[in-house]
């Protein structure tokens, strides 16, 4: 607190020593819009209590109504607790003529009390000053002058530009501070920056680091995130050397859940970056440049594997298999440059879809493939099948709800060998498993050291219809509280069945044994105290057989 104020019956007008007002002092009163205490005109103010004031509220003062505009302050405060708002805070030097504080009764909540009133000196304004319950404290003016009691907040020290040394962005490691938009603190101007906070911010989140707004666009990073925890968001992920001009922060309850706070702001250095830049709760711990500085301190993110380029050895594809895994585009792993192939997932993907492999858009041009596929089923697209040896340059993937129905995602890639093509690339919810060329050659997915999670053994009826091959199913994918792992083998052989993460760090080791031949082995995985995102589950024979299945954990 700044004190308390008397309040005269008639406040003096600091605009008679003071210039133009840089900051404000407020104490939040409680009360509702009859404690009205100015000499300005009638028309030149206004105050609506829409509700009750409690005594912990959510304040918003900004240039236009209900927080848009320029924002001076934004955060909650107590009954009779002091806050202040300050011009600097959106990059200028003095306030303009219309000033509006917004009562909330908490943030992204109901608007309890809407005040307008001038602060540029055109009308009196002075300590004392009262509109409904946020009463002036003090004011202090461009040229020094200070009227009554400031209150002024801890800031934090401008973090430096570390664009001034670095040349493109490649790497940005944040930490998650859960604070709402009144903890940004930036050198980049007011218009190419914004945040807006929803709802509170609980201790764990779901975070997406992207190019465009709700996690769409090139996807940097996704994952979940707990309170104080760093996460790095990477250009590589999306196939790239450095962000785009524009960077977005979406922050989800969980994933696939509601959306608590964005950010938007500039990665390309065409604005001032650095360490210590904070964007409401994500704040910038380093970054790394294409040409190798780095400002602060960076985490190396998880990578995905890079699939080898099974055209270095095939001519042209004739037959591709895959699976279909239920993921939406920021699963994507490839090689192909960023202009070469694209994604795009319009809803949430069920277990059960129709898909359409083809050479055009929404099933149209020559069509490979057309069928009911479930969740971790494999499927095969023929070039044949459209009377054609081979596949042309580009393949639509598009999956829909159902024969007719609505489209669920849409990807596109090259399979005529002019761009790298592996049997380990995936793209949306459509996994590479095995690609035939022309010559001959059979390109098989390769052991991925990123996989899932897992429980105990038994024997049961079988999801895994044949015994004559090595078989593995995982069920349900996505899934909440605990998944099966189904599998057979051809003949007596040993077995490991291990469990990955992301970074491909072990897990957990769920079988090391030997196994019969022509029976049903079954685990149960329970992710205990696992963050939601993907894994991957590996099975592995002393043979050297290997099926590797990812699978997708979505927490409530």
């Amino acid at each position: 607190s700044c004190g308390v104020v008397d309040v005269p019956p008639i406040p003096e007008d600091c605009c008679t020593t003071g210039d133009k007002p840089a900051m404000i002092s407020f104490k939040y009163t409680g009360e509702d819009c009859s404690a009205i205490y100015t000499s300005q005109s009638a028309d030149k103010y206004s105050c609506d209590t829409f509700g009750v004031m409690p005594d912990n509220v959510y304040i918003i003062v900004s240039s236009s109504e209900n927080g848009g505009g320029d924002v001076w302050f934004a955060g909650e405060v107590g009954l009779n607790e002091s806050f202040t708002a300050m011009a600097s805070l959106a990059g200028s030097t003095s306030f303009p003529s219309n000033t509006v504080i917004t009562i909330y009764n908490a943030p992204g909540g109901t608007v309890l009390q809407r005040a307008n009133f001038h602060t540029s000196c055109s009308q009196p304004l002075g300590e004392g000053n009262q509109f409904g319950a946020s009463l002036i404290e003090g004011i202090m003016f461009e040229n020094g002058f200070v009227c009554g009691q400031l209150c002024v907040p801890q800031i934090p020290p401008v973090p430096e530009d570390c664009c001034d040394v670095g040349d493109k962005p490649a790497l940005i490691t944040f930490t998650y501070t859960a604070e709402d938009c009144s903890a940004t603190v930036t050198t980049q101007p007011s218009d190419k920056y914004s945040c807006d906070t929803y709802a509170t911010l609980p201790d764990t989140v779901y975070i997406i680091v992207s190019s465009s707004e709700d996690g769409g666009g090139d996807v940097w990073f996704a994952g979940t995130v707990n309170v104080n925890e760093t996460f790095t968001a990477a250009a590589n992920l999306a196939g790239q050397p450095d962000f785009a001009s524009n960077t977005v922060i979406t922050i989800y309850d969980q994933l696939g859940g509601i959306k608590l706070q964005r950010a938007n702001f500039h990665t390309s250095c065409s604005q001032p970056l650095g360490d210590g830049q904070q964007y409401g709760a994500s704040l910038i711990n380093g970054i790394q440049f294409t040409d190798g500085y780095v400002c602060g301190e960076v985490d190396a993110p998880p990578t995905p594997p890079t699939p080898a380029d099974c055209c270095d050895v095939g001519d042209k594809p004739s037959d591709i298999t895959f699976t279909y895994t239920g993921e939406d585009c920021s699963a994507t792993v490839t090689q192909q440059p960023a202009d070469k192939h694209s994604c795009d997932t319009f809803f949430a993907l069920p277990e059960s879809v129709y898909i359409i492999v083809s050479s055009s858009e929404d099933g149209g041009g020559n069509v490979w493939f057309a069928g009911t596929v479930n969740l971790n089923e494999t499927f095969t697209a023929s070039a044949s099948l459209a009377g054609q040896n081979d596949f042309s340059s580009n393949t639509v993937v598009t999956i829909y709800s159902s024969l007719g129905g609505s489209i669920l995602q849409r990807a596109n890639f090259h399979t005529s060998c002019s761009q790298p093509l592996s049997a380990d690339d995936q793209y949306g919810a459509t996994r590479i498993e095995t690609i035939v060329f022309n010559n001959g050659y059979i390109c098989e997915s390769t052991p991925d050291p990123k996989s899932a999670s897992i429980s105990e053994t038994d024997d049961a009826d079988s999801s895994v219809d044949s015994f004559n091959t090595l078989k593995m199913s995982v069920y349900p994918n996505p899934f909440r509280k605990s998944a099966t792992i189904d599998m057979v083998i051809p003949q007596d052989d040993s077995a490991r069945i291990d469990v990955f993460n992301l970074a491909g760090q072990l897990i957990q080791t769920l079988y090391n044994n030997e196994m019969e031949s022509d029976r049903l082995y079954r685990f149960e995985f329970k992710p205990n105290d696992l963050s939601g995102g993907v894994y991957l589950v590996r099975l592995q024979t002393s043979q050297g057989n290997v099926i590797t299945k990812r699978l997708v954990y979505m927490p409530r």
